[in-house]
């Protein structure tokens, strides 16, 4: 997965932390939903087991078809942690694919 689309979705948690219409915010769960799923997958393919279990949290926590209810102050520290997570995967991954 190109890095500039983990970064992309990163931007789209962070903003998602000030105060949208709730359109964004059900367009960000199957954006940030679809997108640890395929990260997760990558790094499968990777053999990187921390990179699985981390995107396979966001993609729990961001899961579209059976939503999870918080408070809009925990939803502000989950799309910024989110937003860091996928940060970290691009990284992480930029970082083994330049060394092989």
């Amino acid at each position: 997965m190109p890095i500039w689309v983990l970064v992309i979705v990163a931007l789209f948690c962070f903003v998602a932390a000030s105060d949208l219409p709730y359109s964004y915010y059900l367009l960000l769960r199957w954006v940030a939903c679809g997108t640890a799923i395929a990260a997760a997958f990558q790094s499968y393919l990777g053999n990187r087991i921390g990179m699985i279990w981390l995107m396979g949290i966001v993609a729990l926590i961001f899961n579209p078809v059976s939503p999870f209810h918080f408070d809009k102050d925990i939803w502000r520290i989950l799309d910024i942690a989110a937003g860091i997570c996928f940060l970290i995967v691009g990284l992480i991954g930029r970082d083994k694919s330049s060394h092989s």
